[in-house]
């Protein structure tokens, strides 16, 4: 009898008395469920409420040890539409939380109490709050203690004009409704580190009164178009100049330096003949300045400014030898000018510029504007001693033809960085005389177009020769054919000579050849789980330094970027997902595009992201499994019934989100 008792006595702890009717099992269900979810001790993991609507999350070993919950609503003081009290709690705080009937994601948490653990102050300032909020109906000011993270922001209505004063992130002031206007008697902004002012428009300082940039340092300014400078007066100075492209702006009285080749007549027997002798042009650049542009009180000058010969008779020779014509005794800048800086319209001369003087024969451009104290060789002029003798040597000159005889380069093509040579030979010029070598894109030349590169030479064994080689720019896609170059050579005597061939440089074209996601054991793929590395993975060639990947949304935002270096020709690097919270509709894809210098994006395929739900059930919930089914509701509210297998219910390639279980009576 006694064991029928017991045995009747157990059963009724696991099944409702049938002797109660509808109401007994009514009530035993609804105590079997408190059992199930009772009132939990947590501990606070995360206060910062994606929604700002005041919610944590809680960790607590109800479930499995270390589960975390869903956001819940807290209770307090006063709550109401715009009003009531609010302490936002810190991690690590216990809490004490309920929730309704047997769903975990639908509970409340009652409050804060202190344990052995969590002990209160012994008096109110051991520890002061960290943070304090105080909120109106559209404004707000929150003040932030915590080391490390110390901040004051003030936000008005939507958050969209806001002021944040901080230890990492310094002073921001931002407004998407409109401008920031800043008024007083005097304003002062001093900065120990970089100041940096940007915008899309236009930007723009105006004065009644005087503008004044002093820094102690260089003054830089950059523009992909033009740069203009206007006024009444322009006056420039410096200790060493003031440059353009990285060469000193010429200047009035500037000395200008070369030689020009004049016909004279000189005695001949019982007459005279004509001699082209070359005579030294010194002077300094005088006349057509700018008049309203100066350096130092100094007029600047500008390409067509003219330079007068310091001397009147231009270094006549003495005696009976005299110029067949007179010389002007003058000439005008005409090369060499900085074609991105213009003064008054024009470009501006620099130093090193060429001037074209008053030659009667030969090249014109032979001198030069040269920095003061800067001195360059002059051609010997000799007068003859005996007519005779000059008579038969120039008769021997008459008989040859000063000219360049080839004109060249070494190769016709070779690879970008390598060294090539060009080379000029020439005919019935002595050696010792100057050969300059220019070379020009294909298509230009002298008369048309600016040298990249330029070769002073001296003639030796009848012939100059240099070595060359080409970089293309890094910051630029190469051209879609390679390169071609020619060059030219000039000299007094002759007229100038372009190559007789061209070199091709055959480019080096960086390629990013592959790009695609891997497993965090190489595998290729096209799937990742929520909070496991996916590796991004490029194959190059012919790249140096290193590639950049970024990863993007499928909205084309931005939300990853990391530089890697390239091995062997790949370049990896590893990136988490994160889910923040967000409600989804659907699992989340992603791109990576990998860049490098000089060669053309490549974009991955697209990777999605999935999560997996794990549960492993109570013996509680075990010996209900012939009474109750269970239902996953999913992150879009739908519900999918699942199974229990083994005493877990497990289900993957998930939408990330929190999954709430739901058991529910079997009919």
């Amino acid at each position: 009898m006694l064991e029928v008792a017991r045995k009747l006595t157990k059963l009724l702890e696991s099944e409702p008395d049938p002797r109660e009717g509808a109401g007994g099992r009514r009530e035993f269900n609804q105590t079997k469920l408190f059992m199930i979810c009772p009132p939990t001790v947590g501990v606070v993991t995360d206060n910062r409420d994606p929604d700002c609507l005041g919610r944590i999350r809680i960790s607590y070993d109800t479930v499995v040890p270390g589960s975390v919950s869903p956001w819940l609503p807290v209770i307090g003081q006063g709550r109401g539409t715009g009003k009531g009290m609010w302490t936002l709690p810190e991690i690590g705080t216990q809490c004490l939380a309920v929730f309704t009937a047997a769903d975990r994601s639908r509970g409340y948490v009652l409050g804060f109490i202190y344990d052995r653990e969590h002990r209160p102050p012994e008096s109110g300032t051991e520890k002061r709050c960290d943070s304090t909020l105080l909120q109106t109906r559209s404004h707000r000011i929150e003040i932030t203690d915590k080391e490390g993270s110390e901040e004051i922001r003030i936000e008005s209505a939507e958050g969209r004009m806001r002021v944040s004063i901080g230890k990492s992130g310094g002073i921001k002031v931002e407004n998407e409704l409109g401008g920031i206007n800043i008024k007083c008697r005097n304003f002062k902004c001093e900065g120990e580190g970089e100041i940096h002012l940007a915008t899309k428009k236009t930007f723009a300082l105006t004065t009644d009164d005087t503008l004044k940039i002093s820094p102690k340092g260089n003054v830089n300014i950059t523009s992909d178009k033009e740069v203009n400078l206007k006024g009444k007066n322009i006056k420039m100075s410096g200790t060493k100049g003031v440059t353009a492209e990285g060469k000193q702006i010429a200047v009035q009285d500037d000395k200008v330096m070369g030689f020009d080749v004049h016909i004279m007549v000189v005695p001949s027997g019982n007459g005279t003949t004509t001699v082209p002798l070359p005579h030294p042009f010194i002077g300094k650049l005088a006349d057509k300045l700018s008049k309203d542009v100066k350096i130092k009180d100094k007029a600047c000058a500008t390409k067509d400014s003219v330079a007068k010969h310091d001397d009147s008779m231009h270094m006549q020779l003495p005696g009976t030898i005299k110029f067949q014509n007179n010389p002007k005794k003058e000439g005008n800048v005409t090369g060499g000018t900085s074609p991105k800086v213009k003064i008054n319209g024009k470009e501006a001369a620099v130093i090193g510029s060429q001037v074209s003087t008053c030659n009667d024969v030969g090249a014109q451009n032979n001198s030069t504007v040269i920095a003061p104290g800067a001195s360059m060789p002059m051609p010997v002029i000799i007068n003859p001693k005996n007519t005779e003798e000059w008579k038969r040597e120039q008769e021997e000159k008459e008989k040859k033809e000063p000219k360049f005889s080839s004109v060249k380069w070494g190769s016709s093509s070779v690879e970008e960085g390598k060294e090539v040579e060009l080379t000029a030979s020439v005919q019935d010029i002595e050696d010792g005389n100057m050969v300059t070598l220019q070379v020009f894109p294909e298509g230009k030349g002298p008369e048309d177009g600016v040298p990249i590169a330029s070769f002073p030479l001296t003639v030796k064994g009848g012939s100059v020769s240099a070595k060359w080689s080409y970089h293309a720019n890094k910051s630029e896609l190469p051209p879609d054919s390679d390169p071609k170059f020619v060059f030219s050579a000039h000299c007094a005597w002759c007229n100038f000579e372009k190559s007789s061939n061209s070199v091709e440089v055959k480019l080096i074209r960086p390629e990013i050849t592959k790009a695609e996601w891997q497993d965090k054991d190489g595998g290729s793929t096209s799937k990742g789980l929520v909070g496991e590395t996916l590796k991004l993975h490029a194959e190059t060639k012919d790249m140096e330094g290193g590639v950049t990947f970024h990863v993007y949304d499928e909205n084309g935002h931005e939300v990853f970027s990391k530089g890697a270096n390239i091995v062997d020709g790949k370049a990896e690097a590893e990136w988490i997902y994160h889910w923040n919270g967000e409600k989804l509709e659907e699992k989340p894809k992603f791109t990576f595009e990998v860049t490098g210098q000089r060669c053309k994006r490549v974009e991955s395929g697209e990777c999605e992201i999935f999560s997996k739900f794990k549960m492993e059930l109570t013996t509680v919930y075990s010996n209900f499994t012939d009474k109750y089914e269970f239902y996953l509701m999913l992150p879009n509210d739908e519900e999918k019934q699942v199974n229990i297998n083994e005493g877990a219910i497990e289900e993957e390639d998930l939408i990330p989100g929190i999954y709430k279980l739901i058991a529910r009576e079997k009919e």
